[in-house]
């Protein structure tokens, strides 16, 4: 099943894991020859609509990391473009102080 300490840790509530538990506890038959058995069905869409959720999940938290990093490095590289600024405003004071 899925590691505790991977990103899906925190999205997985106990109804998904309920689901999960329940389609990998044992082998299903779908299909008795003559008709398909609905409550196995069942299981097996919950599985993959939960499934499908992490996975667009994982893609949602993977871009919303990749934006906070971006948006740090943004912001570092105002702020140290803003204090090279300062520094060439205030020396060029300096200079014209003393002229």
């Amino acid at each position: 099943m899925l590691k505790p300490e991977s990103m899906y840790a925190s999205e997985i509530d106990d109804e998904i894991a309920q689901v999960f538990l329940e389609y990998t506890s044992k082998e299903r038959s779908y299909f008795n020859g003559t008709s398909y058995i609905d409550k196995s069905l069942n299981i097996l869409y919950g599985a993959i609509n939960n499934y499908y959720y992490l996975l667009s999940r994982k893609y949602f938290l993977l871009k919303k990391n990749l934006l906070i990093f971006q948006a740090s490095l943004l912001e570092k590289n105002m702020v140290d473009h803003i204090d090279e600024k300062a520094s060439s405003i205030t020396a060029q004071e300096t200079k014209e102080g003393f002229n």
